[in-house]
């Protein structure tokens, strides 16, 4: 399930490189916790599709466009779990 949530995460991290030239980075712990809410159900992949499409890439993109919009685009955007188990975006 691991590598799979990696092999995703890649392909974002390469679009945005490609489209926006910034750097994003994510910890294990991002990883660990797709995982976590995926383990509920027969239709894993499935779940690591929604969470990725419908929670982590429309946070990333409101984020990193408010940026962008502010003339101030990042260089590098960081992807990880904050303390309550949350994503956290920086």
């Amino acid at each position: 399930m691991k590598t799979i949530i990696n092999l995703k995460l890649g392909k974002v991290q390469r679009r945005i490189t490609e489209n926006h030239k910034i750097k994003l980075t994510y910890d294990t712990a991002v990883v660990d916790e797709v995982a976590r809410r995926c383990n509920r159900g027969r239709k894993r992949r499935t779940h690591v599709d929604n969470i990725l499409t419908n929670t982590l890439l429309p946070e990333i993109s409101r984020q990193l466009l408010g940026h962008i919009a502010k003339g101030k685009p990042p260089s590098e955007f960081t992807l990880a779990i904050s303390a309550d188990g949350a994503f956290a975006y920086s």
